[in-house]
């Protein structure tokens, strides 16, 4: 009898954890491309303004948005039976929101920078939010920069 509770308690905590990695790969599935897109055009933008804005606040909040990808799989699989210890899950999750919405503000800039001139960069926030419509809007806008036959404004 103690030995066949021994063994549900090992099947469940497998599932447990087979539950937590699907999810988790899921996750890094969608949002991963996200990432890179954000990183890469940020990278770009930033050569081609020549250094406007400062890059190590990016790369630091690009950092938090790491850590959550890195260490919140770790934390759950860890403490998905001791819950007193969950808190470092939603206290990841919320250092990763800052820096996802730093990460799209300061994109947002850059491109509205080299746009325009001026910074005005509350709707293209929201185009990088809703990623799977908003990469649709904000691409040809990117590569319209990037265009070697259009006249560059900063050289």
């Amino acid at each position: 009898m103690l030995g066949s509770s021994t063994r549900d308690v090992k099947i469940e905590g497998a599932s447990d954890l087979i539950i937590v990695l699907i999810t988790y790969s899921l996750y890094f599935m969608t949002l991963g491309p996200l990432l890179i897109w954000i990183y890469t055009v940020a990278l770009n933008l930033h050569v081609k303004s020549q250094n406007i804005f400062r890059f190590w606040r990016f790369n630091i909040a690009f950092l938090l948005i790491l850590c959550w990808f890195i260490f919140s799989p770790i934390f759950t699989i860890a403490f998905i039976h001791d819950p007193t210890k969950m808190w470092m899950v939603p206290f990841l999750f919320f250092l990763m929101f800052i820096g996802f919405v730093y990460c799209t503000y300061f994109v947002s800039c850059l491109l509205n920078i080299l746009e325009n001139g001026r910074n005005t960069s509350s709707f293209d926030m929201v185009l990088f939010f809703i990623y799977p419509v908003g990469i649709w809007i904000l691409q040809p806008r990117i590569n319209r920069l990037f265009d070697p036959n259009q006249i560059d404004s900063f050289q």
